[in-house]
C-alpha cells in the first residue's frame, strides 16, 4: 500500500438522502463490475478521511446533491 506522509486530499462526492441512496446501491452495484461503487453518506466520506489520518480542512463544502471534502494529512 502507498502512504502519503503529508500531503492534501480533495474528494468530490455526490450524495443522496439515505432512501435514496439505498436504492441507487441496490441497482447500480450490480452494474458495474470493478471498484468501489457505492455512494458515500456525509459522514461515512469524513470518517474514512479521518480514519487515514486526514484532518477535514474548514473549507470543506456541500452544496445540494455535491460534498466536496478537503482533508490534510496530519
Amino acid at each position: 500500500m502507498w502512504q502519503c506522509p503529508s500531503g492534501t486530499l480533495i474528494v468530490g462526492e455526490p450524495w443522496q438522502p439515505f432512501p435514496i441512496k439505498q436504492i441507487m446501491d441496490f441497482v447500480i452495484s450490480p452494474l458495474l463490475r470493478a471498484g468501489d461503487n457505492k455512494l458515500f453518506s456525509r459522514k461515512r466520506l469524513r470518517q474514512v478521511f479521518t480514519d487515514n489520518g486526514f484532518a477535514i480542512a474548514s473549507d470543506s463544502y456541500e452544496k445540494e446533491f455535491m460534498q466536496i471534502i478537503k482533508g490534510k494529512k496530519t
